[in-house]
């Protein structure tokens, strides 16, 4: 789990969700960071909104705030939801856990 005031712009993290209610097979997909609070709709005082594209589109067209970009998937999750964003670091632990659990 990435910490909120460990996120920085541009950098690449990971969404880790799982196939199996024992938390035995992940999913994972790569995401870049793009800022907080960025909806065109947030109101300051409500709840904190973390802005993450999918990586795919991010490399081919960059932003997809920038408005030459209309294609690229956009992730809005709240602080609560970060705890299934990943650095490469936490990857790896969490990726052993996975595995020493398997033997």
């Amino acid at each position: 789990m990435i910490h909120k005031e460990s996120l920085m712009e541009g950098d690449f993290y990971f969404l880790v969700h799982y196939v199996t209610n024992k938390l035995s097979i992940p999913e994972i997909e790569t995401l870049i960071y793009l800022g907080i609070n960025m909806g065109d709709n947030f109101v300051i005082g409500e709840i904190d909104e973390y802005y993450f594209q999918d990586s795919e589109s991010y490399q081919r067209h960059s932003s997809i705030l920038n408005k030459k970009c209309e294609e690229g998937e956009i992730h809005i999750l709240n602080e609560a939801q970060l705890a299934m964003i990943f650095d490469i670091n936490g990857l790896i632990v969490l990726l052993n856990d996975i595995k020493m659990k398997k033997q």
